[in-house]
């Protein structure tokens, strides 16, 4: 006993060392969820990069289901490298864990803040990736919404700089690099050079944002394979829908307006945006939603409106002869995977119980109403539009 204690006595010059400026912060967040659609031979996804979705009459636990891991090494108080990697339903009908983010973030002072690398992008308002469920009240951010825009992460930097005035903050936020959406059944999407400016005032229990977004396709994806087709019937209107389907927009803007109220239990979430391109083909339309949230101890109800209305409408072949009717049918679906039309609007309610820390359980029910949408897979034989779905999700999210 007498040398144990003559050990501890002795003096112990790690301890006695300057802290170490490096830290590791290692997490794992994911969902497990589960999701029934009430309407036959129709699939509900999470987003366009899904291969399949919520089948009608089936309970799916695809859709929603995800697991993730992120690592933090952090130097000093000026440099921080962020690893993230998440595995869910893609765009090639599998789970391989993939790279999400992965930067260099470097904080000179307070009110500077630049990251480098593989960064997220400035979709949301009150969280950094819709991957981390736990980080939000509703099951998913609202399909009508994001449900297009299948990669959040951009290839490049952004820098922020925040200024303090009076009982307000700004944040001015400069974005760019390289991004490409995935899209089931697409096996070459354009690749995409995007520049953005957010500016975000917070007031007290307020937060506005004003976003401007330009992209230009760096480089463009593979032909669509109804060109040909078209092409090959001589008929004007055909040919016409044939050179818009082979030369969609290369420029693309969006203009972002939101404002957020979060005061005591109460919280309120609008945004609305457009987004439109050089073409008569292709991704134009408006969008937007509205959410409001009230805490009651660990219970948390939710209501939410969203909606996604296209500026154009879907172009005839002007093949009237039955012979091209299933031509007509892969015009039709070749414009809708185009984003040519996807009009949704979906009203959600649902609750969100926080059942332990680090834990919480959803449920939700969506009513959608589809009219010829790039968010769902239609596969009935001969489809028409006007869909009303009533979508039911149960999902428990973690993060630790």
């Amino acid at each position: 006993m007498s040398a144990v204690l003559a050990m501890l006595a002795l003096p112990l010059p790690c301890a006695a060392e300057e802290a170490s400026p490096w830290r590791l912060t290692p997490g794992v967040f994911g969902t497990l969820g589960a999701v029934y659609n009430a309407t036959d031979q129709v699939e509900f996804r999470r987003d366009v990069s899904q291969t399949h979705g919520a089948e009608g009459g089936n309970l799916s636990f695809a859709t929603d289901s995800l697991l993730g891991l992120q690592l933090n090494v952090g130097y000093g108080k000026q440099l921080e490298f962020v690893g993230q990697v998440v595995s869910k339903l893609n765009e090639d009908n599998g789970w391989e864990p993939k790279l999400s983010r992965g930067f260099v973030r470097y904080v000179p002072d307070e009110s500077l803040r630049l990251r480098v690398g593989r960064i997220p992008q400035q979709f949301y308002l009150r969280l950094d990736s819709r991957d981390v469920g736990y980080s939000y009240r509703t099951i998913r951010p609202p399909v009508d919404v994001y449900g297009f825009a299948s990669n959040d992460t951009l290839d490049g930097a952004d820098l922020v700089w925040t200024k303090a005035w009076k009982d307000a903050l700004w944040n001015l936020t400069l974005t760019g690099g390289n991004t490409q959406f995935a899209v089931a059944g697409v096996s070459d999407t354009p690749k995409l050079l995007l520049g953005g400016l957010v500016v975000d005032l917070y007031y007290r229990d307020w937060q506005f944002r004003l976003a401007g977004t330009l992209v230009t396709t760096r480089e463009p994806g593979r032909v669509n394979p109804v060109v040909a087709p078209l092409r090959a019937t001589g008929e004007p209107q055909a040919v016409q829908l044939a050179d818009l389907l082979a030369n969609p927009g290369d420029h693309y803007n969006q203009v972002l307006l939101a404002v957020v109220y979060d005061h005591g239990p109460l919280l309120v979430e609008t945004l609305a945006q457009r987004i439109t391109n050089n073409q008569a083909v292709g991704v134009a339309f408006d969008n937007g939603y509205a959410t409001l949230g009230y805490q009651l101890g660990k219970f948390a109800p939710y209501i939410s409106f969203a909606m996604m209305d296209s500026h154009n409408d879907l172009i005839d072949t002007g093949l009237s002869d039955p012979a091209y009717a299933q031509l007509n049918r892969a015009a039709r679906a070749a414009q809708v995977r185009a984003g040519q039309v996807s009009d949704q609007h979906s009203l959600s309610l649902g609750l969100r119980y926080d059942l332990a820390r680090h834990f919480d359980l959803k449920l939700q029910i969506d009513q959608v109403w589809v009219d010829n949408s790039q968010l769902i897979i239609d596969n009935r034989p001969d489809p028409t539009p006007n869909i009303d779905m009533t979508v039911i999700g149960l999902a428990l999210d973690f993060a630790f």
